[in-house]
C-alpha cells in the first residue's frame, strides 16, 4: 500500500518518541544505546563457540519474557537442557550445584524455588526439534501469533507483539528448496525477516562466526566473518558479535587459569543507530551474562522505560520463494558515528570495515 508523505507525516512526527522505544534486554547499556529490541526488526547474535550465543540467547528469553510471550527454536539445544539453564541464570545459582543432590543451602533452595516461580508465569514456547524448515516454522509461528493476540486481548501483556529467537541458523533446513549453503542461509534469513514484519514480532538468530577470528592477535571478530553468506548482515537490522578476551586468556595460558569475566557485545551493526563495544561481564558457573557495573556493586544506568506501537496485523504470511536476484545497497560510502564520545565525528571509508569503538557510559565503566 502507497501514499503520499503528506498523509502521514504529522503521525509519524507526532508518535516518533513512542516508536524509538522497544522491548528490553535487560542489559542497560546496550538497551540505552538500541533502545531495546524492536517488532519487525532482525537481530542476528554472532560469535564462535564457547563464546556464549546461547548463553546470551537464555538471558534474553528470561528478560524478554517478562514483556512479551517468546517462541524459541532450539535446534542445538534439548528442551529440558535450555528450562534447566533457565532456572540456574534466573536463581544465580551454579547449574553444577542444582544438579548435584543434597548440596544446595536453605538460601540457594529459595533462590532456585523462587525463579520456577517466576517462569511459571511467563509464556515461553519451547520448540525443540532438530530438524526444521522455513515452511515448518512459519506454520508454528502463525500459531504463536494466535497466542500472541489472545494474550494481548485479555490484557496479560501491554504490548501487542512477541519475540521469536532461533538457535541457531546454521542447523537450519532449506525445506523443498535444494541450494548450496549461501542460497539456504539467504532464503532462511529473508523468511525470518518476513515473518517479524509481517506478523510484527521481534526476531533475533544466533549464527558462528568462521575461523578468521582465531588467526587475529586479539581474536576480535568483525562483520566480515559472518560465515558463508555476504548477505547476512544486508538482511540483519542489527548485528551483535560476542568477544570473550577471557576465553582466550584461558586457551593460551592454560586450563587452570581463571576466567575473570571479561566480556563485550560488539554492537557491529546497527540500521538505525550508531555503532559501539559494549562491556558486560560473562559468569560461567550461571552461563550468563551480566550487566558490568551491577555485577561489581557499582551504579548502574537506569532502564528506559518501554513502549511498543500496536500495527495492525495479516492474518497469516505465505511461504518466500527464493529470488535469485539480490539488490545491493546505493551506499558506497560506509560511515560510522559515535554518538557516545564526539557526536560531530564522523569516519568514512569506501567499502571498509569501521573500527568498532567503546562506548564511553559513565560510572559502571571498571576496568577488568
Amino acid at each position: 500500500m502507497s501514499c503520499t508523505i503528506s498523509q502521514k507525516i504529522q503521525a509519524v512526527a507526532d508518535t516518533i518518541h513512542e516508536r524509538a522505544i522497544g522491548i528490553p534486554t535487560g542489559f542497560h547499556k546496550l538497551d540505552h544505546h538500541t533502545f531495546g529490541l524492536h517488532p519487525q526488526e532482525l537481530t542476528l547474535i554472532a560469535g564462535r563457540p564457547s563464546m556464549g550465543k546461547s548463553s546470551l540467547m537464555t538471558d534474553l528469553v528470561i528478560n524478554i519474557s517478562v514483556h512479551c510471550p517468546v517462541m524459541v527454536f532450539s535446534l542445538e539445544m534439548p528442551e529440558n537442557l535450555l528450562i534447566e539453564r533457565m532456572i540456574s541464570n534466573k536463581a544465580e545459582v551454579s547449574l553444577r550445584r542444582l544438579k548435584q543432590p543434597g548440596v544446595l543451602t536453605t538460601e540457594e533452595k529459595a533462590k532456585k524455588d523462587r525463579a520456577v516461580l517466576a517462569l511459571k508465569t511467563r509464556d515461553i514456547i519451547i520448540n525443540d526439534a532438530s530438524i526444521l524448515n522455513p515452511e515448518q516454522m512459519i506454520t508454528f509461528v502463525n500459531s504463536f501469533r494466535g497466542l500472541v493476540d489472545k494474550l494481548y486481548i485479555d490484557k496479560k501483556y501491554p504490548y501487542n507483539t512477541g519475540a521469536i529467537l532461533v538457535d541457531y541458523l546454521g542447523l537450519m533446513e532449506a525445506g523443498k528448496y535444494t541450494a548450496n549453503s549461501n542460497e539456504k542461509l539467504d532464503y532462511v534469513i529473508k523468511t525470518l525477516r518476513q515473518l517479524g514484519k509481517d506478523l510484527n514480532l521481534i526476531v533475533v538468530v544466533l549464527h558462528q562466526l568462521n575461523r578468521k577470528v582465531e588467526d587475529r592477535p586479539d581474536h576480535s571478530p568483525r562483520l566480515s566473518d559472518l560465515r558463508d553468506s555476504g548477505t547476512l548482515e544486508q538482511h540483519a537490522d542489527n548485528v551483535i558479535l560476542l568477544h570473550r578476551p577471557a576465553y582466550y586468556k584461558m586457551k593460551d595460558l592454560g586450563e587452570d587459569v581463571d576466567d575473570d569475566g571479561e566480556a563485550y557485545f560488539l554492537l557491529a551493526k546497527q540500521r538505525n543507530g550508531a555503532t559501539g563495544r559494549i562491556p558486560v561481564v560473562y559468569i560461567p558457573e550461571i552461563m550468563g551474562f551480566r550487566n558490568l557495573g551491577a555485577w561489581c556493586g557499582q551504579p548502574e544506568d537506569e532502564p528506559l522505560l518501554y513502549q511498543v506501537p500496536e500495527v495492525k496485523l495479516p492474518e497469516r504470511v505465505e511461504t518466500i520463494e527464493p529470488d535469485t536476484k539480490e539488490e545491493t545497497s546505493d551506499d558506497g560510502i560506509v560511515a560510522t558515528i559515535d554518538a557516545w564520545n564526539d557526536p560531530n565525528e564522523v569516519i568514512e571509508s569506501p567499502q571498509a570495515e569501521p573500527e568498532i569503538p567503546e562506548i564511553d557510559m559513565p560510572d559502571d565503566d571498571i576496568p577488568f
